[in-house]
């Protein structure tokens, strides 16, 4: 899990999803780069699309 239980659930299902998805490495760490812009940026969890 890349949050607290409280920040992961404010995510939308399908953003839980993509970051929870094993396989591609490489498109792994781009959901998570998309995840930490997000923030960074100061933008609500609940906002969140993963496109990668």
């Amino acid at each position: 899990m890349y949050l607290c239980a409280g920040c992961w659930f404010q995510l939308t299902a399908a953003a839980r999803r993509a970051l929870s998805e094993r396989g591609d490495r490489a498109r792994a760490v781009a959901r998570l780069r998309q995840l930490h812009d997000h923030i960074n940026t100061g933008q609500l969890l609940g906002d969140l699309e993963i496109t990668a």
